[in-house]
C-alpha cells in the first residue's frame, strides 16, 4: 500500500506547502476549524498534481459490503477460508462461489454521492491543466462508472485472482494430460 508520507504535493511554491498541508493534517481539530478547511483550500488549488485514496467508506454508502466494519464479511467469514491461494487449493469451487457472489452484489449497486464529487473533481480539474488520481483499495468499479477516469486499484483479491487462474490452468491441465 502507499503511504501518505511518500505520496507529494507539488505545487507552484514547492515543498514549503508540503510541509504546511502536513501541519494542517497533523492537527487534530483539522476538520472542524474554518481556519485549517481555508488553508487546505488554498493547498488544494495551488496543487497541479492531486492524489484522491478511497478504501470500503466510498463503497459502504452505495451498500457494498465491507470487510472488517460492522456487519464486514470478515466478521462472517474466515479471510484464511475464502481469500488466500491455500484456501483456493484446498476449496477452489468455494473460493470461485465466494467471489462470484461478490461480484454479483457488486453489479447490483451504483455508484453514490462521493463516486460522482470524484469523477467531477477531477473532470474539472483535467480542463484546468491539473490532474486528479485516483487510487483505490475497491474492486467494485463504482468510480468508473461514475466516471473516474484511470483509476489505480490496490489490492490483494486481484493478485489472488491471477494466482487462482494460473492455479486451475494447471488444475485442467494436468487433469488432460493425465488421461
Amino acid at each position: 500500500m502507499i503511504s501518505l508520507r511518500k505520496l507529494v504535493l507539488r505545487t507552484s511554491s514547492g515543498h514549503k506547502e508540503v510541509s504546511r498541508l502536513r501541519n494542517i493534517m497533523a492537527q487534530s481539530s483539522f476538520h472542524s476549524t474554518s481556519e485549517a478547511k481555508a488553508e487546505f483550500r488554498d493547498l488544494l488549488q495551488k496543487a497541479q498534481h492531486v492524489v484522491v485514496l478511497t478504501g470500503a467508506g466510498a463503497s459502504a454508502e452505495s451498500g457494498v459490503p465491507t470487510f472488517r466494519g460492522a456487519g464486514g464479511l470478515w466478521r462472517t467469514f474466515r479471510a484464511q477460508e475464502l481469500a488466500t491461494l491455500h484456501a483456493f487449493k484446498r476449496n477452489p469451487s468455494l473460493v470461485w462461489e465466494f467471489y462470484s457472489y461478490r461480484r454479483e452484489v457488486m453489479l447490483t449497486k451504483e455508484p453514490n454521492k462521493a463516486h460522482y464529487a470524484i469523477a467531477e473533481f477531477q473532470m474539472r480539474l483535467d480542463k484546468e491543466g491539473r490532474t486528479v488520481t485516483v487510487v483505490t483499495q475497491n474492486i467494485d468499479e463504482l468510480h468508473q462508472r461514475a466516471g473516474t477516469k484511470d483509476v489505480i486499484e490496490l489490492h490483494g483479491p486481484q493478485i489472488l485472482m491471477l494466482k487462482m487462474l494460473k492455479s486451475q490452468k494447471k488444475i485442467c491441465q494436468g487433469a488432460f494430460t493425465a488421461a
